[in-house]
């Protein structure tokens, strides 16, 4: 039977465009056993495993799905790029650093924004170490990829072209945690269909090729299976989409469109304890330059504190591109050794995590 539009993916990208459909007659195919894409909430801690923000409440097409009684507001603005109005606490190995000092080293940022995005042809950390800054902005570029979840050894100056009121791909406005998990605007997005859309998926169907003639679309899946439909939208990530083979082939121009895009790495480590001993903001930026994994130092870690946002003694610890490619396939063991390292800088009693 021909479907009148498939639909490849169910993360939000593919639920939303489901609940927007005013046809019955449609499918999602589904790799995985589950929908939700990189959204993963924990069903007992509501601790988010992969997504977990709403970046930008002004003029966010999601808005339309949330309920702000179930959103916890974080920040007025992107708290990696544009933190002067969030609450982090700064700890070195000996003191916190106060938040006059704290906005002192936002400004000294922001003028080296300006002087980074000056230099052309250059990438972010060439650029910085051409210039030669004061010790403390390295906190800047640790906190500029865990935004990008990229190394800065690869991502141009240009990107902090007009940086001081760009966004960097988010909104403006509030930026927010899920109390619930961000599971929940995965339910609202499919409670707000007219349609079943869970009825309309099939799950561990990964698709290998997609062949288009006599304006008729044909997807085959890798076990076997076939399906026929008039419109097909693709929502999957770059990764996966460039191991489908399309017929006929899709042009030269387009295959290097898709070459080019970016996915970032970014690593959570959620550490709970028995008790905190740590203060009560929202995040926490530590810094120690002793540890060292696979030759690459780690002098920082952003901690975002779960007893702020869900009332339980758990650290999560962010560790993107380089720090996290250098953690992956070690021993949790290690790992938490490693991380714990950083925070026992200035937690120099900080107990071993209970979980």
């Amino acid at each position: 039977m021909k479907i009148n539009t498939i639909i490849i993916g169910s993360g939000i990208s593919g639920l939303t465009i489901a609940a927007g459909l005013e046809t019955r007659n449609f499918l999602i195919l589904e790799a995985r056993d589950r929908i939700g894409g990189r959204i993963l909430t924990h069903p007992d801690t509501h601790l988010d495993m992969g997504a977990a923000w709403i970046h930008g409440s002004i003029n966010n097409p999601l808005n339309k799905f949330l309920d702000r009684n179930k959103m916890i507001p974080i920040s007025t603005s992107n708290p990696w790029m544009h933190s002067a109005d969030t609450l982090i606490k700064y700890l070195n190995t000996t003191c916190e650093i106060s938040e006059p000092d704290r906005q002192q080293l936002i400004n000294k940022w922001r003028d080296l924004i300006i002087q980074i995005a000056a230099i052309p042809n250059k990438t972010i950390m060439e650029a910085f170490t051409q210039l030669l800054p004061d010790a403390d902005m390295k906190s800047f570029l640790y906190m500029m990829e865990v935004w990008c979840g990229g190394s800065l050894d690869n991502i141009p100056t240009s990107f902090l072209t007009n940086s001081l009121d760009g966004l960097f791909g988010d909104y403006s406005g509030e930026h927010c945690l899920f109390k619930n998990g961000a599971t929940s605007l995965v339910d609202a997005i499919v409670a707000s269909s007219n349609h079943n859309i869970l009825e309309r998926i099939q799950y561990n169907k990964v698709v290998t090729d997609i062949i288009y003639e006599h304006n008729v679309v044909e997807i085959v899946v890798a076990d076997g299976s076939k399906y026929y439909c008039d419109k097909l939208c693709i929502t999957i990530p770059p990764g996966p989409l460039l191991n489908i083979r399309f017929s006929p082939p899709l042009t030269e121009e387009r295959m290097n469109a898709i070459s080019q895009i970016k996915m970032g790495a970014y690593k959570k480590i959620q550490l709970e304890f028995d008790s905190v001993f740590w203060n009560d903001a929202p995040m926490i930026l530590t810094y120690n330059p002793v540890p060292i994994i696979d030759k690459r130092r780690i002098e920082y870690i952003l901690w975002n504190n779960y007893m702020y946002s869900k009332n339980k003694p758990i650290l999560e610890a962010i560790c993107p591109a380089n720090i996290g490619w250098a953690l992956s396939g070690k021993p949790d063991e290690e790992i938490v050794d490693q991380i714990m390292m950083n925070l026992r800088a200035f937690y120099p009693l900080a107990p071993d995590p209970v979980a």
